[in-house]
């Protein structure tokens, strides 16, 4: 029966991290329901036949969710969520998280299983390149999935996949060739298959191009040098003459490419420009500063209260309804209490390492740990530019990263 279970938990979860990219990543409220609703069926399956010893980290995940339920309900004044529909609605999307994140630390617990799974979300990624590639070369001609309203794009200046948002289809994508990456680096058995997933990583590495996302594109690039230089240290002579090396060949390709695809264009035609990301950032500082800072205003009432703030340079583009900057959004939505919690989260996340590598000694060397971080890197980075755990496909993606991370830091010799 455990096996049973198992296998169902494993299926859903490749369900949800291949298809999901498919439905606009999951976007629309009503497929957000139906997953919610099979993630939670799943979770408890797994949590009845599993003997799993659940982490304080995860216990922590689901207190807030218990505390965001509070305050939906409560009439106590600066406890109460300004808009009940907006924070049910996000409660009960924390919940999918929550199951996806129950599901994957019980059933995906060793190399093989991470390694299977990775391949299937590059493979997903690599058919939906092949996608977005047939329509920027047809001007939308075979389109299957559209966009759902605020976000679009012309597919003859841009790809945006089967999302909506190019900027989440960038994300995704990159999030996407780094683990395969990962599975070029050591996890494949045969030349063959090398030169398989080499020939991916290109197919998803020029999509990434196509999606005309200058801020993942730049990020990516920089935490790409920041890991390519990076090396053991062995003798001083070499690594100073193999990171020279690095260094050059770097300088000299990274601008060449640039230059070469649709980027380098938009790079030249509007350089840095913030496209009113400045006066996003502003309204976002104005609802922090004036509005409920301790406990914030309530889960996903962001869209609702920056209407009072928002700058009328903005006008009335529903895109400008987010802040473009999930840690601004956070603090609106949750406040300083929120913000404690990730914190003692990632401390507890911290100690429980601590714990795992007096144990059994630190493994980071690991690939699986390398580029796992190196993902996670780019979306703390990109999180400040952009609007990514708006999407659940990129929360569903995060979660399973930081697994990753974490069960391959220590238990090198099962994963």
């Amino acid at each position: 029966m455990k096996k049973i279970n198992k296998a169902v938990s494993l299926i859903i979860i490749y369900i949800t991290l291949t298809i999901t990219p498919w439905i606009n990543g999951l976007q629309d409220e009503k497929t957000q329901l139906l997953f919610t609703a099979l993630l939670i069926t799943t979770a408890i399956i797994s949590i009845i036949s599993s003997e799993t010893k659940y982490k304080k980290h995860i216990l922590l995940f689901l207190l807030f969710i218990i505390w965001n339920v509070f305050r939906n309900y409560t009439e106590i004044e600066k406890l109460a969520t300004i808009s009940k529909s907006n924070s049910e609605a996000t409660i009960i999307i924390m919940t999918m998280y929550f199951s996806l994140y129950i599901i994957i630390t019980t059933c995906i617990v060793n190399k093989a299983e991470i390694i299977n799974l990775i391949k299937a979300i590059v493979i997903s990624a690599a058919i939906n390149s092949i996608y977005s590639l047939v329509n920027y070369y047809t001007s939308g001609a075979f389109v299957i999935v559209d966009a759902i309203e605020p976000w679009d794009v012309n597919w003859d200046q841009a790809v945006r996949g089967t999302l909506s948002y190019k900027n989440q289809y960038a994300t995704y994508l990159v999030i996407s060739f780094i683990l395969c990456l990962a599975i070029i680096k050591d996890n494949v058995n045969s030349k063959i298959n090398k030169v398989v997933y080499i020939s991916l990583a290109i197919l998803i590495g020029y999509t990434i191009t196509k999606t005309s996302s200058r801020g993942a594109i730049i990020i990516l690039g920089l935490v790409l040098i920041l890991f390519f230089l990076r090396t053991v240290p062995t003798n001083k002579k070499e690594i100073i003459m193999e990171k020279t090396i690095k260094l050059a060949l770097l300088i000299t390709i990274i601008p060449l490419f640039l230059m070469s695809t649709d980027i380098g264009k938009r790079l030249e035609d509007t350089g840095l420009n913030p496209n009113g990301r400045n006066y996003l950032y502003q309204t976002a500082i104005n609802v922090i500063i004036n509005e409920n800072y301790i406990f914030g205003n309530g889960a996903g009432t962001y869209p609702v209260i920056q209407q009072k703030y928002k700058n009328m340079n903005l006008g009335y583009d529903k895109t400008s309804n987010h802040a473009h900057n999930d840690y601004l959004e956070f603090a609106a939505n949750y406040g300083t209490i929120g913000y404690l919690f990730v914190f003692f989260g990632l401390y507890l996340i911290y100690i429980e390492k601590r714990k795992e590598i007096i144990k059994h000694g630190s493994k980071n060397l690991n690939t699986l740990n390398e580029y796992s971080k190196m993902i996670l890197a780019y979306l703390i980075i990109h999180s400040a530019i952009d609007y990514n755990m708006g999407l659940p496909l990129i929360v569903f993606l995060t979660i399973l990263t930081i697994h990753i991370h974490i069960v391959s830091k220590n238990r090198v010799e099962n994963v």
